[in-house]
């Protein structure tokens, strides 16, 4: 169980809970020290302070859940930040769970452990054929994306560099249809489904707003102006970012739109040798 804060009090407070509490921690003060053990021996879990010096805690997690042979290691981040966009921003990077200090040692325990049971049941479940999602939020949606990551790591012939190009697609598609299609309102659905056979994998993405002209948008998907986008945005009171469109074209097989422009399809096909 790898521990990684910088502070030494509380470096050894956390340490003895996790003793207590029948774990075997290893004890890190920097997030290059971090990775450096990781890269030594794979930790069964990881508790990441944000605030490190050098490296931070959210550098830490990408670098990890980038990584084939770190990704699946669970990862709770353990920080005073506990504004709701530190939140995203952690679950972004990939963490698995997010606890705020202060906490109390149990919270801290259920936590981890409830993070390692979730990541064990998704990757016993393998990659099933056909799933179908709903979400009424960013972050449920981004844990679901960070849930799916697993199993392409850890079931799929895909590279590390396509993995991520996946997830960067459907982090922004999805935010998009939660900020464009549902304007943020918590009543209205975003559904996400997937499809894995033997020759690719197909994802649909779709939302309850009137839909678009994906071909005529004054924003990132525009790829001949690749900043013209921010005004348009800024205007609106949207956040910066929309490159869903721009991404998808770029990084995926094959991306069809429904006639709405409410239903977004994206295929990425497998290796010709898996």
């Amino acid at each position: 169980m790898l521990v990684v804060e910088d502070e030494p009090v509380m470096n050894e407070l956390v340490s003895e809970i996790l003793r207590f509490s029948g774990f075997d921690p290893i004890r890190a003060a920097t997030g290059e020290q971090a990775l450096d053990l990781c890269q030594e021996t794979v930790p069964d879990a990881a508790l990441l302070d944000i605030m490190l010096p050098g490296i931070s805690g959210y550098e830490v997690c990408r670098r990890l859940k980038t990584s084939r042979r770190t990704n699946l290691v669970p990862v709770v981040m353990l920080t005073a930040l506990d504004r709701r966009d530190d939140h995203i921003h952690g679950i972004r990077v990939g963490a698995d769970q997010y606890v705020t200090k202060p906490f109390e040692p149990e919270t801290l325990v259920e936590a981890l452990r409830e993070t390692i049971e979730h990541v064990r049941t998704r990757l016993a479940g393998g990659l099933q054929g056909h799933i179908e999602l709903k979400f009424q939020s960013d972050i449920k949606y981004l844990e679901e994306v960070n849930a799916l990551l697993l199993g392409l790591y850890a079931h799929s012939p895909l590279s590390e560099e396509d993995i991520q190009q996946i997830r960067y697609c459907l982090i922004e598609l999805g935010r998009n249809a939660i900020e464009w299609g549902s304007r943020g309102d918590p009543d209205l659905v975003v559904q996400m489904e997937y499809t894995m056979t033997d020759r690719d994998l197909t994802f649909v993405i779709r939302d309850q707003g009137a839909g678009f002209d994906p071909n005529h948008l004054p924003h990132a998907a525009d790829g001949h102006d690749a900043v013209a986008h921010t005004a348009v945005r800024e205007q609106m009171g949207l956040r910066d970012g929309g490159f869903g469109i721009l991404l998808s074209r770029k990084f995926m097989d094959d991306v069809r739109y429904n006639d709405t422009g409410n239903e977004v399809t994206v295929v990425k096909r497998f290796p010709a040798e898996a």
